[in-house]
């Protein structure tokens, strides 16, 4: 289960917390990123998709019973 952590969110590592420059030394940290107002209705999306996945995900049942009784 570890690994395959690692390997699924290993692209979110690489998005969202780049690696500083230098040798490693004393480097300081990166900057936070900023939600500009581009990034914020994007952020909206994915938390809004997200949160959509796990009822889905929890909650199946009830979809599935109706859909098939339509």
């Amino acid at each position: 289960m570890v690994i395959s952590i690692y390997y699924y969110f290993g692209w979110i590592q690489a998005a969202f917390f780049p690696v500083p420059a230098g040798d490693g030394f004393g480097a300081s940290e990166p900057p936070r990123p900023v939600i500009t107002r581009v990034g914020f209705p994007v952020a909206a999306a994915m938390v809004l998709l997200a949160a959509g996945s796990v009822i889905l995900g929890f909650y199946q049942g009830r979809w599935v019973v109706w859909l098939v009784s339509r």
